[in-house]
């Protein structure tokens, strides 16, 4: 499973961490429950505090019945409520925000159209090989989007939830940790204390 982290800056010039991460299979449409389970917690701990947005790919052109089994699959897996932090992105596509609408609305099968409004947005499409820059912008605004439209909501899970478990008590831990060594610092006041977190160095002197 892999994953990166970048800085992003929006629309509204406000700078912004993202983390992106490749899930693997989620959508299988024959995944037994405890192997959902188990591929959720493998990246849970990745994203303890829940999920901004799902990325669901497809190649532009005929919304394919393997594509409708692995939305099933997705929603049956992960709870309809990801839907409402959901993006559907066709990749490949050379058209416009107003001429895939245009298109989806004459040629979208009846499938799409009924999913179409439980998600977190319209579709958009990239040309992800030909403009990749281009495609880059349109997807971070369209994930703007779903970000602003949520008004901050993030999706969660149960195995999420237990990932923010573990990372509530380790930041817990750290503060402890902190406010111990700064106590000790104090009765003896012999010089500069260094203490090492994991995203940071604190260093507590006179």
């Amino acid at each position: 499973m892999a994953h990166k982290d970048y800085l992003h800056i929006s629309g509204e010039g406000e700078l912004n961490e993202m983390r992106v991460i490749d899930t693997i299979g989620l959508h299988d449409t024959g995944l037994p429950a405890e192997e959902v389970m188990r591929r959720l917690s493998a990246f849970s701990d990745l994203v303890p505090l829940g999920i901004s947005c799902f990325l669901f790919v497809a190649r532009y052109g005929r919304f394919k019945p393997e594509h409708e089994a692995a939305v099933d699959a997705f929603v049956r897996n992960v709870g309809e409520d990801a839907l409402a932090h959901t993006l559907l992105v066709f990749t490949g596509c050379t058209l416009d925000a107003s001429e895939l609408a245009d298109a989806l609305e004459k040629n979208a099968p009846e499938s799409l159209r009924k999913l179409m409004p439980r998600l977190a947005g319209p579709p958009i499409g990239i040309d992800n090989l030909g403009q990749a820059k281009a495609a880059r912008e349109a997807l971070h605004s369209a994930i703007d989007g779903v970000i602003t439209c949520a008004d901050g909501t993030l999706y969660t899970h149960a195995a999420l939830a237990e990932a923010r478990k573990r990372y509530d008590a380790k930041r817990e831990e750290e503060r402890a940790a902190f406010a111990s060594a700064v106590s000790d610092w104090r009765k003896t006041g012999s010089g500069p204390v260094q203490i090492e977190r994991e995203f940071e160095k604190i260093n507590v002197s006179e």
